[in-house]
């Protein structure tokens, strides 16, 4: 495999939600965690590492105008609910420099949460929306 030192910037990065390339978009990460646990036996030190389940999860920090984006798609589905109860949806986040294309999916994504609020000083409201998913798509 060929080492390649140029890097992927903020301004290489598209996220599409919900059928919409997000404007406001401040911040994503997604990560997948594995369980382990150490296997003993004679001794004191593991003798192995067992592997068990994968839980898949991550957080969205978009401005207002996005939320509010958001909260009118799930009122539209059912009167008077918010993005928590919007049904599971994939998220595809792409990176593209120099006609190389990176895009993960982010399959089956379940809201968990969100916050409005703001401060004295605040020029704009940031929201952070924390997730979980079935699945992340590397590469795809």
């Amino acid at each position: 495999m060929e080492f390649n030192s140029a890097e992927f910037a903020w301004g290489d990065l598209e996220v599409v939600m919900l059928g919409r390339v997000l404007a406001r978009l401040l911040e994503v990460k997604y990560k997948v965690t594995r369980e382990t646990k150490e296997i003993y036996g004679r001794g004191n030190n593991p003798l192995g590492i067992q592997e068990g389940n994968k839980k898949y999860e991550g957080e969205i920090k978009i401005g207002q105008s996005e939320l509010e984006s958001l909260i009118t798609k799930a009122q539209l589905l059912v009167p008077g609910s918010d993005p928590t109860d919007l049904p599971q949806f994939n998220i595809s986040i792409a990176y593209e420099k120099a006609g190389a294309l990176r895009r993960d999916v982010l399959v089956g994504v379940k809201l968990q949460e969100f916050e409005k609020g703001m401060k004295q000083g605040d020029s704009d409201m940031e929201i952070s929306l924390p997730f979980k998913c079935l699945a992340i798509q590397y590469n795809v």
